[in-house]
């Protein structure tokens, strides 16, 4: 995918910052959801919903121009992985 302008960190506004703060912790969340070792007590809805969810999170990220969440923490999703989440390969 062809990469557009995003802004660092340090260029967001509070507000900005606030909304990335909160979309990265909720992207964490998912992506434990997602990667869950034991999947016996996890229904497949909750699972499609997490999926969804992350992808619709990255979206906003994108559009928004907002970093890639691996800029708020070491375990974040990375460009490379957003890309894969995008085209339906993750």
């Amino acid at each position: 995918m062809v990469e557009t302008y995003r802004k660092t960190i340090i260029h967001l506004t509070d507000r900005e910052y606030a909304l990335y703060r909160a979309i990265c912790v909720e992207l964490d969340d998912l992506q434990r959801t997602i990667r869950r070792e034991d999947y016996d007590g996890l229904d497949v809805t909750e699972l499609t919903v997490a999926m969804r969810d992350r992808r619709f999170l990255v979206e906003w990220l994108r559009e928004l121009r907002l970093p890639p969440a691996s800029n708020f923490n070491d375990c974040g999703l990375t460009v490379e992985m957003e890309d894969l989440i995008l085209t339906d390969h993750y």
